[in-house]
């Protein structure tokens, strides 16, 4: 059972590279656990717009959608 300190931090005993079952939006560290690619590998592919960010002020999220779709057809290209 879950302690309320739990609930309120988000602490669980999940693995990072499971998605939330909301599968709502994620934060950059959550992004690049489940891809296992780095915070530089994320953002240069959001600056290339290969990978569409959810920005509420200077907040940055991604879409479970997008990166359950990015990992299921792979990684966007290079440098290319």
């Amino acid at each position: 059972m879950h302690s309320l300190k739990n609930t309120l931090t988000g602490a669980s005993a999940a693995p990072y590279h499971a998605q939330p079952e909301n599968k709502g939006l994620a934060t950059q560290a959550d992004a690049c656990r489940f891809l296992k690619v780095s915070r530089q590998y994320i953002w240069l592919q959001t600056k290339k717009g290969r990978i569409n960010p959810v920005r509420f002020g200077r907040i940055v999220r991604y879409s479970w959608s997008e990166i359950e779709k990015i990992a299921a057809e792979g990684l966007p290209g290079g440098d290319k």
